[in-house]
């Protein structure tokens, strides 16, 4: 997922909103160490960049309706971009966990079980994954497209890919799946991922295996016009289609309203005039 056009300011006001949970306006100008314009113009960029959300609390003496801001997904995964923030992983999962229950509830167990930095990998290898953008297979989950936040938790609790690209050794990844069962959402998680890759593929074969058989049909229907072009003969262009049994099953097909052979003859002489190649093409 290609970076969003935020500065180094707009930067600081996710990551303290990351680390320390909501804010309202003046936290930003008290504790998040950046101008009072900063931080009355940044969460208002950040809302249109969808990076923030806002609630309403009550209203200032001035009048003025105090908001809440609230880190996204999309604003989260901005601040892990950012090698930096990685030194307060445990306070961002702790403060964030509304946003990926499945994935940071685990972390709770990952810590128990001293396996938290397989965890923190696991998260970073799911980060740089989707840096540039959300792969384009599996296409669909649940008759929609998939979006950063189908895919990020999914990339984090899957070890054996990162595994393969000695991300993990392979005692890592195993003790990470260990973890996994004993956490309730996690074994979920992983078996939910595991059964959308594996419908997903099934449904690619399925299209795949009709885009290739419409190939061989189509390249069928070809030799079909060239051997009618080729052979005069009525009996011989029988004999030679019949000679091919895929050839005659692709006639069959392209013609069911044939009665019999030699009404099929006389359907296939009307090549001759063009008049029935688009259907063949078709």
């Amino acid at each position: 997922m290609a970076r969003s056009n935020i500065t180094k300011k707009q930067l600081t006001v996710l990551r303290y909103i990351a680390e320390n949970g909501p804010a309202i306006e003046y936290q930003l100008k008290k504790h998040a160490e950046v101008s009072s314009f900063t931080a009355h113009q940044a969460p208002n960029i950040l809302l249109k960049k969808g990076l923030l959300k806002a609630k309403p609390r009550g209203k200032a003496r001035t009048g003025k309706t105090i908001k809440v801001y609230n880190i996204t997904l999309e604003g989260l995964f901005e601040v892990l971009k950012e090698k930096s923030a990685w030194e307060n992983i445990d306070e961002i999962i702790s403060f964030n966990e509304r946003l990926l229950p499945e994935y940071f509830g685990f972390w709770k167990t990952l810590k128990r079980l001293k396996i938290d930095d397989v965890g923190v990998k696991l998260l970073a290898y799911a980060i740089e994954k989707l840096r540039h953008g959300i792969p384009t297979f599996p296409e669909k989950i649940e008759d929609r497209k998939p979006t950063l936040r189908d895919w990020l938790p999914r990339l984090a609790i899957y070890p054996y890919d990162a595994m393969l690209e000695r991300v993990l050794t392979p005692e890592e990844a195993l003790r990470f799946h260990r973890a996994i069962l004993e956490d309730d959402r996690a074994e979920k998680l992983y078996v939910d991922t595991l059964k959308w890759v594996i419908d997903s593929h099934k449904s690619a074969t399925k299209a795949f295996s009709k885009a290739l058989e419409k190939h061989h049909e189509l390249k069928r229907a070809g030799r079909v016009v060239e051997i009618i072009e080729k052979i005069q003969d009525p009996a011989e262009q029988l004999k030679a289609l019949k000679k091919d049994k895929d050839l005659w099953q692709t006639v069959l097909r392209l013609y069911p309203e044939a009665k019999d052979e030699k009404n099929l003859l006389e359907i296939l002489e009307k090549f001759k005039t063009g008049k029935l190649k688009a259907h063949v093409a078709a």
